[in-house]
């Protein structure tokens, strides 16, 4: 999904100190189609995190817990919402999770941005990663109860399962009335690996939310950190070692990716990615200010 044709990366000062800070990079043929495959502009997606929910203002391990937003969560999610329509941005469609952050949060943005009329579509393959036995307990008490080697390796690998809760804990998503439509051998059995995330979500993308964009549509998407990583390890061809230095999203600087119809491969392709009204360094620093709490 990556593109392959070369790139140019402009960038900008970032502070008092004058530093450089990539402000936005796009394919060269987009703008000189000689330089490469003349790729055919189509539609873009904007990608925004949640705001902060009550797991994580508690420092909790939050997966598929339904919390709900706290007061700068709310502000976050407004903020989010006025940089969007403050550069008229009008979107089609919008995809997200079926939980309640976020769907508050893109009420909320939608309010903000101007929105309001767009069809809002709610799937649970969009849900953040379902961390098993660790779901609502904070780190100190992870470790407490099942050790730090545990807890850093279900946190830090990309294909090791967490310990899953029991079929009778409330926590397995076969006791929410949320799945009660999902066939049980689809939902996860108690908790995810990376792996397992990364399965649950790129078919989605492939087939409900990609074909929109190649037909043209502009597409907002609000998730959850890892679900997004997910995203991005597949659009950006990250190698799987390396999908945890990939930065979390922002839940205040929208990310926008336009894409390209190559005429040729079964995908899209990146054009151009860039942050709202925030430098790289910006949206990075803001999406900082969250990776205290616990998103598996």
């Amino acid at each position: 999904a990556a593109s392959t044709l070369p790139m140019v990366y402009e960038f900008g000062l970032d502070g008092p100190e004058g530093g450089l800070s990539i402000k936005q990079n796009y394919s060269l043929s987009a703008l000189h189609p000689q330089y490469g495959l003349a790729v055919k502009p189509v539609g873009k997606a904007v990608f925004l995190r949640h705001g902060e929910s009550e797991c994580n203002l508690k420092g909790a391990f939050t997966g598929w817990e339904d919390t709900g937003l706290t007061a700068k969560g709310i502000k976050e999610a407004e903020k989010a919402g006025k940089f969007l329509g403050e550069e008229r941005f009008k979107f089609d469609v919008v995809f997200t999770s079926v939980l309640s952050r976020a769907i508050e949060s893109v009420k909320i943005i939608l309010n903000g941005s101007g929105n309001q009329s767009v069809s809002v579509i709610q799937s649970w393959r969009l849900n953040a990663r379902h961390p098993g036995v660790l779901q609502g307990l904070t780190k100190p008490e992870a470790v407490e109860k099942y050790g730090l080697e545990n807890v850093d390796l279900w946190r830090g690998s990309y294909d090791v399962m967490p310990k899953c809760v029991d079929l009778s804990d409330p926590r397995h998503p076969f006791n929410s009335p949320l799945y009660s439509g999902v066939p049980h051998d689809q939902l996860p059995p108690g908790g995810e690996s990376l792996a397992r995330t990364v399965d649950r979500i790129l078919p989605y993308w492939r087939d409900v939310i990609a074909p929109r964009i190649r037909s043209g549509e502009t597409v907002l998407i609000v998730g959850h950190k890892n679900s997004l990583k997910a995203l991005f390890m597949y659009l950006e061809d990250t190698p799987e070692h390396n999908m945890f230095d990939l930065k979390p999203v922002s839940s205040t600087a929208p990310l926008v990716f336009e894409f390209g119809d190559d005429g040729y491969s079964s995908g899209i392709t990146i054009r151009r990615k860039y942050w709202v009204k925030h430098t790289m360094a910006e949206a990075l620093a803001a999406s900082r200010c969250r990776d205290g709490s616990m998103h598996m």
